[in-house]
């Protein structure tokens, strides 16, 4: 049983083509388009059914057509944390103690991530690592580090150029993370899927000693030999 959107992985050896049409002599696509095959049953959700509540609904699809109305504005304020008559949820217990922000604004995505981060090491007690992204070269079999002039092409790439790739990253033993790249699909290792991080093994240059920040985050120089997911 596959979930999901299934088309959304190229075909195996031919990612320019439709799927495994026309039929590759590639032994792993063959094997892949026997299974293919032995589906037989598709089902489509064509509507979310989960909400029903009319008012509610209308006021998400004034949201994305921005033409929100006086009674579309009156439920929003009767929903936020300020006003004085607002069932205010207990965050400090389940399910609100651990809970999963859904957001399309990276900005708030950041801030969330960054504040729930803090408070995982809080209370487990856990190091905060703070990793500088490096930049290499890779010509042939040889990486080196780049030229002053190929550090200012880099430092001027767009972020879809660089595949949106922060230039510090915030680590810690125990936290959530979810990968945004289809690194492996073999080792299930795709877009979404989520786990916790495990272990950090430190760059040996780097076991001895620590600068802290003023938020108290360990400052590496070099990236971690190995994160454990």
């Amino acid at each position: 049983m596959l979930f999901g959107d299934f088309h959304q992985f190229p075909p195996v050896s031919r990612p320019k083509l439709a799927l495994y049409h026309p039929p590759s002599q590639n032994k792993h696509a063959l094997l892949a388009h026997e299974i293919y095959k032995h589906f037989t049953t598709v089902v489509i959700l064509r509507r979310q059914n989960q909400v029903k509540d009319t008012r509610w609904m209308g006021l998400l699809h004034n949201l994305c057509e921005g033409v929100c109305t006086g009674d579309n504005m009156d439920i929003i304020k009767s929903i936020l944390l300020t006003n004085g008559e607002a069932d205010v949820p207990d965050f400090g217990s389940p399910p609100w103690f651990d809970a999963v922000l859904v957001t399309s604004q990276q900005v708030v995505k950041d801030i969330w991530n960054r504040r729930a981060l803090h408070k995982h090491s809080a209370l487990c007690g856990n190091v905060v690592y703070l990793s500088v992204g490096e930049d290499h070269i890779l010509e042939g079999n040889t990486v080196q580090d780049p030229t002053l002039w190929e550090q200012v092409v880099i430092a001027g790439a767009s972020v879809e150029d660089t595949g949106r790739l922060a230039e510090h990253v915030e680590l810690a033993a125990g936290m959530r993370a979810m990968v945004l790249l289809n690194i492996s699909t073999d080792a299930e290792l795709a877009n979404g899927m989520r786990g916790t991080i495990d272990e950090i093994l430190l760059d040996p240059r780097d076991t001895k000693s620590h600068t802290q920040d003023k938020h108290g985050q360990c400052v590496l120089r070099f990236p971690p030999v190995l994160i454990k997911f």
